[in-house]
């Protein structure tokens, strides 16, 4: 439920960049998503072709800033951030 929240927040192509490296974001992404954003982002990837170390680590602290942001306003919790609850 909260993963579309921060998806929400990031670009297709910040996305595109960052699965590069992290399949696993598709992974947890895709079953969350509606049909629609789903099939975009899997025919985005599809489309992909070879990016750069560095375009891939500006994507990956676009997201981080997001799932920053949204902790800090309440929208998710992230487990184990910071304290020792889990959520």
């Amino acid at each position: 439920r909260t993963i579309p929240k921060v998806v929400s927040g990031i670009t297709n192509n910040c996305c595109e960049l960052a699965n590069t490296l992290y399949q696993s974001i598709v992974d947890h992404t895709v079953p969350v998503s509606s049909t629609r954003v789903a099939e975009m982002l899997r025919e985005d990837l599809e489309n992909l072709g070879p990016v750069k170390v560095s375009d891939v680590e500006v994507a990956q602290q676009k997201i981080i800033k997001v799932v920053k942001r949204v902790e800090g306003d309440g929208t998710i919790v992230i487990a184990g951030a910071g304290g020792s609850n889990v959520a």
